[in-house]
This record gives structure tokens, C-alpha cells and sequence, in this order.
């Protein structure tokens, strides 16, 4: 029953239109790319256990496992 006095009011309309401006605004519909100033610890981390060759084979082997667990579920 609200979203049909909303219509009747003129709201759903207006807010449409101010919601359409807004996408059509060329400056904000841009994706801008953001630099990191730091990396995180973290990340320098995953980087290290990314670049051995075992820990890889590891993780994709736990990834699929689990993957196929949930899928035979």
C-alpha cells in the first residue's frame, strides 16, 4: 500500500529522475583508479606464499576439495 501512495504523490517518479541524472553524470560514472600508497603486510604475505610452487599445488588441491564437498552435498 505505501509504494502506491508514494505513486500517487509523485515521489517514485521524481526520485527516478534524480537517480537517472545522476548515472548520466559523466564525471561520477567513470571508474577511477585508485593507487595504493602502502601495501599492506598482508598482502606482501599472500604475494609470498603465491610465488612457491607447493603452497600453490597446496591450496588448489584444498580449494577443489572442498569444491567438490560442497557440490555432492
Amino acid at each position: 500500500m505505501r509504494s502506491a501512495n508514494l505513486f500517487k504523490e509523485g515521489q517514485v517518479t521524481n526520485k527516478r529522475g534524480n537517480d537517472m541524472k545522476r548515472l548520466m553524470n559523466k564525471e561520477d560514472r567513470e571508474i577511477k583508479k585508485e593507487t595504493a600508497k602502502e601495501v599492506s603486510q598482508k598482502i606482501l604475505e599472500y604475494r609470498k606464499k603465491i610465488s612457491d610452487e607447493a603452497y600453490l599445488d597446496h591450496a588448489i588441491n584444498r580449494i577443489a576439495t572442498d569444491l567438490s564437498h560442497y557440490l555432492t552435498k
